[in-house]
């Protein structure tokens, strides 16, 4: 069996990559549906989720630069794609590159990250959320 680290996105970018530990080698895989920054991935299963993050701002209005979403990788298929899973409709806005680990086979916590609404503070702990929030993959 294989084993794979998953890397994504970055500023101006919308790609994925893998590196095979038993290779030492880097292949592509699906591009994201959109370009990311300042999110936050793991993997349950046979699954890589990408959490929340940032688009360029010469993409934005407004506040229009962060995901409140999700992207659903099933890395076990021949030719797999990237799904995007909406969290706009979520009891908690979901931020700028929170901390997300899995629980279970099921449920993934999602933890902190930045508020769209304090962006420009940068040296206080003023503009980070406390909430935490569990995903669970079977709603969405």
């Amino acid at each position: 069996k294989n084993s794979f680290v998953y890397a994504s996105g970055g500023k101006g970018r919308n790609c994925a990559e893998r590196f095979d530990i038993e290779t030492r080698s880097w292949e592509k895989v699906a591009k994201m549906n959109v370009v990311r920054y300042q999110h936050s991935s793991c993997a349950l299963g046979d699954q890589i989720y990408i959490f929340c993050g940032m688009r360029d701002s010469s993409e934005a209005q407004d506040k229009d630069f962060y995901f409140p979403t999700i992207e659903r990788l099933e890395v076990g298929k021949t030719r797999a794609f990237w799904e995007e899973v909406n969290l706009e409709d979520s009891p908690t806005v979901f931020l700028i590159s929170p901390a997300v680990a899995p629980l279970n086979k099921n449920e993934i916590l999602i933890l902190g990250g930045r508020s769209p609404d304090n962006l420009d503070i940068l040296s206080s702990d003023q503009g980070y959320c406390s909430d935490a929030v569990i995903y669970d993959k079977r709603d969405g």
